[in-house]
């Protein structure tokens, strides 16, 4: 046990994907089910959509067939289960008018934005790290992140130190989070202002990262300059890792001081007690 709460206690898991995803394969019956069976009461389907990938005026066919699954079999989870209709909007500013085209029409209950390509570059799962300049490649994640929020027409950001997943987990380059501290709180108070949450996202937890992310210090900090919404997502890309990790994420964020988690329906902010 950590922080008062048992680690097989599952309760909630807001970023998850489906074969609607391009890296997905499960379908969202499958997923759903899965989380039912762990007892999780809170669950939202987040399916990619890259915002620089589409036309201004486009429109995202493999979220509008997701959300269209969710509205077909939410009804067999009725007084089990919460499916909340959720997105992960990758690089939201990099193409404003598709974003908030995406945002305004597609009837979402929850906007996860992230960053995993910057302008200029390949998405980070892709980078040689050994090729960059590993100094000005976060230096320029922090301030197109900061932009995001600025813009601010999202609930929370998702794996908010999301370059570490891959400069840590297959490098042996060694980052000192602290030289961006200054950085990280001013985007902080921005999504304070803002109302954005900050996602612990479980996913490194299972892979050669082997932490949250971000980690236990950067959500401290946030904790500690007055940051009060936390999400909890699991960012499972398959029915195995449905809720991995979320337990020890409440933990985390109650041992850190945190008495609720946040999840936002209708785009609005809803908590769980822990």
């Amino acid at each position: 046990m950590l922080g008062g709460i048992e680690m097989n206690s599952v309760i909630i898991d807001c970023h998850s994907h489906t074969k609607h995803s391009p890296d997905g394969s499960e379908t969202v019956l499958d997923m759903c089910n899965r989380a039912a069976e762990l007892g999780i009461e809170i669950y939202a389907i987040t399916d990619h959509c890259e915002a620089h990938e589409f036309s201004d005026n486009g429109i995202s066919m493999a979220i509008q067939n997701c959300l269209e699954e969710i509205d077909e079999i939410k009804p067999r989870f009725d007084n089990k289960m919460e499916i909340l209709k959720g997105v992960e909007l990758g690089q939201p500013t990099q193409n404003i008018s598709f974003s908030e085209k995406l945002i305004s029409e597609m009837g979402l209950d929850f906007v996860l934005c992230a960053l995993h390509q910057m302008k200029g570059y390949e998405d980070f799962y892709f980078l040689d790290y050994y090729e960059q300049d590993i100094h000005e490649l976060l230096t320029r994640y922090f301030e197109e992140l900061h932009e995001i929020c600025e813009w601010g027409k999202c609930d929370a950001i998702a794996h908010f130190t999301y370059p570490i997943r891959y400069i840590h987990g297959r490098t042996d380059i060694k980052v000192n989070l602290e030289n961006y501290y200054d950085k990280i709180k001013s985007i902080y108070k921005v999504m304070i202002k803002k109302g954005i949450a900050l996602e612990i996202n479980t996913s490194g937890l299972r892979g050669p990262l082997g932490d949250t992310l971000p980690d236990y210090q950067c959500i401290k900090l946030y904790h500690d300059i007055g940051g009060k919404l936390i999400s909890i997502g699991s960012d499972a890309h398959r029915v195995k890792d449905v809720g991995k990790g979320t337990a020890e994420a409440i933990a985390i964020a109650k041992e850190i001081g945190f008495d609720k988690i946040t999840y936002f329906k209708d785009r609005k902010a809803n908590f769980i007690s822990v």
